[in-house]
């Protein structure tokens, strides 16, 4: 149900706007690192595995590099194209990782798939844009979805507080 996606990928966005005002980049944002709990009368998402996270250039925190080298970060599926040449994410890079992420929950199927890893870099690197459903395109969210996938990183401008203001939720619905 698209109400109950939303509501969970707003989680997502919640979590990963506390990492970002850390300096924190998550860099593997995939639903393998998203757990679904129930512990109330709601289910909630958790952002889990920070384990690639790096901290973000711009606020101003020093720090020696995950990797030596400008060697790929991420999973192929779910990673922005910036990561993928090996540029240094950004919460950009998140963002699109949650676009994808939150495509697959109201479609079912990876958004930008292939049958080998080569076809998934291809159609991330390509400057195609990511394929929408019929049934949102020009829809407030499918309008939001196209913006946040948007591949190349200085067009994607988003902010998690304008996602959530998109989705109609308020810092109050997040804090309940």
């Amino acid at each position: 149900e698209q109400r109950e996606a939303i509501r969970l990928m707003t989680d997502v966005l919640d979590a990963l706007s506390c990492a970002h005002a850390e300096g924190i980049i998550h860099r593997d944002l995939k639903p393998e690192n998203i757990m679904i709990t129930k512990t109330g009368v709601r289910r909630n998402a958790m952002v889990l595995d920070f384990g690639l996270g790096g901290f973000a250039i711009d606020v101003g925190i020093e720090t020696a590099r995950l990797t030596a080298t400008h060697e790929m970060m991420g999973t192929p599926c779910y990673a922005a194209p910036e990561q993928l040449r090996g540029e240094t994410p950004s919460p950009r890079s998140d963002i699109y990782s949650w676009g994808l992420i939150f495509l697959e929950c109201l479609t079912g199927e990876i958004a930008v798939g292939g049958g080998t890893t080569h076809d998934v870099l291809l159609r991330q690197l390509s400057p195609e844009p990511v394929a929408l459903p019929p049934a949102i395109r020009g829809q407030r969210i499918g309008r939001m979805l196209e913006a946040v996938t948007t591949k190349n990183v200085e067009e994607r401008r988003v902010t998690i507080a304008g996602l959530l203001e998109i989705l109609g939720v308020t810092k109050q619905s997040l804090n309940r």
